[in-house]
Order: C-alpha cells, then structure tokens, then sequence
C-alpha cells in the first residue's frame, strides 16, 4: 500500500487532471493509494499525463486517458515489472506508449486502445444520461429505472425517444408523484410509458432501509445497438497500431472497451475477416488503409507479437481477456508472459 496520506495524493491527481470531474480522478487516486511503484510512475510522467489530461476535448477522450494509465498500473502490481512511457526509439516517428521490461531481461513494447461507442450508442447514453439526471431531482424516496427489453437498438427507436424527450420526462416525473403513495418498503409498480414503439417500461421500486429525498435511478434493461460492424473497430485499430511496432522487438497491442456491442469474440472476426482479404488478394483495400499493398501489409505485421482483448464482463463459459498470438512474427510472446497477460487485470491478479 502507499504510504503518502490520502489527502496529498488527492490534491496530485487534482493537479493531472487540471481539476476536472471524470472518473479518471477517482480512478488514477484509487490507483496510486495501492501501488507505490504506480505512485513513482505517475510522479515521473506527471507533466506528460497532465498535459495529455488537460487538453482532452471530451468525456471519451479521458476515457480513453484512464484506460491509458490502467495499463502500467496492472503491470506494476507485479514485482517483475517497469515501465517506460513513450520511450524513444532510433528512427521511429510515432513512440509506442509503453516499453516494458519483465525479470530484468524480457523487453516488450505495449501500444494501448480503447475501443468507443458506436454513434448511436454514444447518442442513447446522452439521452440516457440527461433523463436520469432531470428525474433524479424529483422529490420522493423512491427507485426507478427504465426497462427496454422488447426492443431493438435501431436509429429508428433512437430518433423516437429523442424526440420525445420531454414527454418521457414529464410522464415519468408525474408517475413518481403520484406513486408516492405506495406506503410499503419493497412495494413494486410497472408502467408502460406510451407512445413508444415496443415495451417501454417505467419501474418504481420503495426503497428498503435507504433515507432519500430525491429520487433514486436503479439500473434497467437498456437496447443493444449493434450495426453489424463491430468487429471493424478491431480491425481499424490493428492497422491504426500496426505501423508503431518497433522492428526487432516484442509488440504488443492491448484494447479494451466498455460497451456492450464491441466483444472478445470481435477480434478473432475481424483477424479472419483481413485473412480473407488477403487470400482474395484485395490489393486496393490494403492501400486504402495506409499501406502500399498486401506485401507491405504483411511485412508490418511480422514485427506484431500478439494483440490482448482485455475485457471486463465476466462469464462462466470463458474468462473475459483474450489473447491472440500472432504465428508469423519474428518475436514471440514468451509463455510465461502470455499467462500474465491472460489473465490480466483479473480478479486472480487483483
């Protein structure tokens, strides 16, 4: 544990962050209290971390910061890690984000992405975000959520609840008003909300042993917005990344997202989907995202090691990180480091 006082820790990531409120604060602070080797890190890049903080356009942005400074922090849990952030190295442009040094002798470079929301995600976690805090100024001590199972995440339901925003807001503030007279801890209520396409429901739950004023918003059913496309993001990242390999070394690629349409399952798609481009020989696709062709192509990803799809959803059929080991590169994963990385971040190492 780190043996600076909470409260000066506190006022450090303050500085980082240029004191803006996100996540992230709580996050790197959470971080920094349990790990002193995180501590000395974040001490050593301060000014790096915090001009990187500071000049984020927006909440995505330092999301992506925080998933960023989650990486160093879960290797150096581990005694036989260091870290380096943005290392130089002889004639490359763009820096890897980290180079990682394990038991003194094994070097890797770590490049880092957060796979975001698709559009329409994004939009429906806006809407969300703006109703929740609008009812949640109501006065009353009870729960509510909001309950979508029946139906599809289309641009079509989308546009629906946007526009009728207000309304969704006023009939569900109407309803806490008048459902406060349940009298009953745990008494339970459904409501249709109308002119909605599909079952849309309002919950209202008297909450048990918990003093409110105001009312509570408890987690619904909420849609899934897939397009089809998920696995796209995946490999938009590979060739995004792929081109910051070091030649000569271990790479690593590490993503990670939080929503729910983007799985691990999307990264063995979006490999065999480029595998195919490869044996149809679509030269013109390769070209179209930044190389000069498939032998191009191929000759950048000898220099990639492996790629870590670091989940978060725990499952009883599978753990939630996947790695997948590229065959054909010239430097291996070593297996001692491939178990590390599986299981990286989770609970076993937490």
């Amino acid at each position: 544990m780190n043996t600076l006082k909470p409260m000066i820790i506190k006022e450090q990531i303050k500085n980082l962050t240029g004191n803006r409120h996100h996540p992230i604060t709580k996050a790197v602070q959470e971080w920094t209290e349990n790990s002193t080797r995180f501590n000395a890190f974040i001490d050593r890049y301060q000014d790096k971390i915090r001009k990187k903080c500071v000049s984020a356009n927006s909440f995505e942005d330092l999301e992506d910061m925080r998933f960023e400074l989650e990486i160093p922090y879960l290797f150096l849990l581990d005694q036989r890690f260091e870290v380096e952030y943005e290392k130089r190295f002889p004639n490359m442009r763009r820096l890897p984000d980290f180079s990682v040094t394990f038991e003194t002798h094994i070097v890797f470079n770590v490049e880092v992405k957060r796979i975001r929301q698709a559009d329409l995600g994004q939009r429906f976690d806006k809407w969300m975000k703006e109703v929740v805090n609008r009812v949640s100024k109501v006065p009353s001590n009870l729960g509510f959520s909001l309950d979508m199972t029946k139906i599809d995440g289309t641009s079509r339901f989308l546009e629906q609840i946007e526009s009728k925003k207000e309304a969704i807001i006023n009939f569900i503030e109407d309803t806490i008003l008048n459902e406060e007279e349940i009298q009953q801890s745990g008494d339970y209520s459904e409501h249709l909300i109308p002119g909605i396409d599909g079952e849309f429901v309002l919950n209202l739950t008297r909450l048990k042993n918990i003093k409110t004023s105001f009312s509570v918003y408890l987690t619904g059913v909420e849609p899934i917005f897939y397009s089809g496309k998920e696995s796209y993001k995946f490999s938009n990242t590979f060739f995004e990344k792929l081109t910051q390999m070091v030649p000569g070394m271990i790479n690593v690629i590490i993503c990670s997202t939080a929503n729910s349409t983007h799985e691990r399952e999307d990264l063995p798609r979006a490999i065999t989907s480029i595998n195919d481009l490869i044996k149809n020989k679509d030269n013109d696709f390769f070209i179209r995202n930044g190389f000069k062709g498939i032998s191009d192509f191929l000759d950048h990803t000898k220099h990639l090691s492996a790629i870590l799809f670091k989940g978060i959803w725990f499952n009883t059929s599978h753990p939630p990180n996947l790695l997948w080991c590229n065959s054909h590169a010239e430097h291996e994963v070593p297996e001692i480091l491939q178990e590390y990385l599986s299981t990286m971040g989770c609970s076993k190492q937490a």
